[in-house]
């Protein structure tokens, strides 16, 4: 740079550009940065990157659960709901059996007694009639035999000699093996003869 009324030229600091027969000194501006003495161009922040300031010497690397798409970016993205960026320009669906919130690095396991799906940003309650251990990407039927209260992640064994149907969610659904032959018998008849 050379300053209007002077002889003595100016070298140009990192974070500002001055091009040839410049007179002033510029300061770089977003989404670019200006890294060695004597720049004459701007620099555009480069992929995982991003340039938030004016007059920056370098560009700043962008956080784990952030993603930049592209370069030129000014701030960095969070990564979004139901997916995971390892790195800061990948991002990946959430796999089944864990959640991914917001700004999520890696997947975080589903926890029991909730299940998660293929991209789930939360854990989903279990419902009634099922069980969900840890990790699970799909609700399973209670086995017959037991019942699964809803939030089950293993089931409850009926009484010494009750039984229960698949999916029952109470021990109301709990009978003695004679009563359920004999309500198994009357759904069997017409309705006309259940009287």
């Amino acid at each position: 740079v050379c300053p209007p009324g002077s002889c003595n030229q100016t070298l140009c600091p990192c974070g500002h550009k001055c091009p040839i027969g410049a007179q002033v000194v510029s300061k770089c501006a977003p989404p670019f940065y200006c890294p060695n003495n004597g720049s004459t161009n701007q620099t555009i922040c480069p992929i995982g990157y991003h340039c938030p300031d004016i007059a920056m010497c370098k560009p700043l690397k962008c956080p784990l659960g952030s993603w930049v798409s592209c370069e030129g970016k000014v701030r960095c993205d969070k990564c979004t709901t139901g997916r995971y960026c390892p790195e800061v320009t990948h991002s990946i669906l959430c796999p089944p059996g864990a959640y991914c919130p917001l700004a999520s690095s890696q997947p975080t396991p589903c926890p029991s007694r909730f299940y998660c799906p293929l991209g789930s940003k939360t854990p989903q309650p279990c419902p009634a009639g099922f069980i969900c251990p840890a990790h699970a990407s799909v609700p399973s039927l209670c086995p017959s035999g037991s019942y699964c209260p809803g939030g089950s992640d293993v089931p409850t064994q009926c009484g010494e000699g009750a039984v229960s149907k698949p999916g029952t969610s109470s021990a109301e659904g709990c009978t003695t093996a004679r009563r359920s032959l004999v309500l198994d018998l009357l759904q069997s008849l017409p309705q006309s003869q259940r009287n």
